[in-house]
């Protein structure tokens, strides 16, 4: 009777866990890559030169998207904020599948010369704002390359207007703090050329040999990422 319950609970258990696995996998496949390269050191690079450019032809490398991620201030009205802002491609969602997780307005970066933006729904909650609102959202960023003026800090940030063009829910943590920027806008608020936060890839087949095949390419100087690693 004894092992008869103890492998019960057991077998309870791991079926308890398995489905945890399986709810977090099903929300992180659309929002996380299956390898994410970052720097070792430091907050951005330049994908530039032969070992990226074999990166980008590997057979089993279906997407390679840039990406500049930095936390942001938030402005709409009253109501001010935080984001995590990651600037990101206009096929982001296509690659991605974060469009699945449209609630609300549509996926969309630009119209004509107005930069739009995508929001997490706790986010867009807390601000008070939603899709087709006429008025802009401001966002944020210190200067780089300034130190912060006392007298006047507002002198110190560059700021840039979008608008609201749609809402994603990820889950609790993501709807929190994400911000989809177009990845030109947010260059020009961070201030970077050619460099970006991460790589992103997306692959056919399981990613783990190669994996290990672009760690051993690129070396030291930068870390790659699977899905479990980026979250652990």
């Amino acid at each position: 009777t004894g092992m008869a319950i103890g492998t019960a609970a057991l077998i309870l258990i791991l079926s308890v866990y398995n489905g945890f696995d399986k709810i977090v996998s099903d929300n992180l496949s659309d929002l996380e890559p299956d390898i994410l390269i970052v720097p070792a050191q430091g907050k951005s690079f330049a994908p530039e030169g032969e070992d990226f450019d074999w990166v980008r032809s590997l057979e089993a490398v279906e997407d390679v998207q840039e990406v500049i991620q930095e936390n942001v201030f938030l402005s709409y009205g009253e109501h001010q904020g935080t984001a995590l802002a990651k600037g990101v491609d206009t096929s982001y969602a296509r690659v991605s599948g974060l469009s699945n997780h449209m609630i609300e307005g549509q996926w969309r970066l630009k119209f004509g010369d107005l930069d739009e933006c995508c929001f997490g729904s706790t986010l867009s909650y807390s601000l008070g704002t939603h899709p087709g609102f006429s008025e802009p959202v401001t966002v944020y960023f210190p200067d780089r390359k300034e130190n912060i003026s006392l007298m006047n800090p507002m002198e110190s940030v560059h700021q840039a207007d979008v608008f609201h063009s749609g809402t994603v829910s990820v889950s609790s943590d993501v709807d929190a703090s994400l911000l989809i920027l177009p990845i030109d806008l947010m260059r020009s608020l961070v201030q970077y050329d050619n460099e970006v936060s991460a790589l992103e890839i997306r692959t056919s087949g399981r990613p783990d040999k190669l994996l290990k095949e672009i760690q051993a390419r690129l070396g030291e100087g930068y870390r790659v990422l699977d899905r479990y690693h980026q979250n652990p």
